[in-house]
């Protein structure tokens, strides 16, 4: 089943063997699809990532290599790393 992600929503993003914390910056309405943004180089992306969900796997894969990418709620408690991100508001200012 797919969890809903939300703008301004912090996330734990594995891909490529790795884990880093992220940011959801944008989010489709109905969240299948994504840009996260993080502070790494994660299997070629720098700092930002387009994922898309695929229904048949069950899970996001990224946009330009179709690889699996796993998307999970952070820990409230367990923030980390987490990337600033600011919400703007429907005129673009924060």
């Amino acid at each position: 089943m797919m969890t809903v992600f939300h703008e301004g929503q912090p996330v734990r993003l594995t891909f490529a063997g790795r884990t880093v914390n992220a940011c959801v910056v944008l989010a489709s309405g109905n969240g299948h699809s994504l840009a996260l943004e993080f502070e790494a180089l994660l299997g070629g992306y720098a700092g930002m990532m387009p994922v898309l969900w695929d229904d048949e796997a069950g899970a996001f894969r990224d946009l330009i290599t179709q690889e699996l990418a796993e998307n999970a709620p952070s820990d409230p408690k367990n923030p980390g790393n987490r990337p600033q991100h600011r919400p703007q508001n429907s005129e673009g200012e924060i």
